[in-house]
């Protein structure tokens, strides 16, 4: 198997952000220290896979 490059996997991923992920990784500690409901953490999961 062909090892990518960070450029190819952006595009294979959909398109990795690193200040976007940090930022959503960042939103994750304070839904854990709030107690986040289902909803949120749903949309959090969205913004993950949109981002990281």
């Amino acid at each position: 198997m062909k090892k990518l490059e960070l450029s190819q996997m952006m595009c294979v991923l959909g398109g990795y952000r690193a200040s976007e992920c940090k930022a959503v990784q960042a939103l994750a500690a304070e839904l854990s220290e709030k107690m986040a409901t289902d909803e949120e953490w749903d949309e959090w999961c969205e913004l993950y896979d949109k981002y990281c």
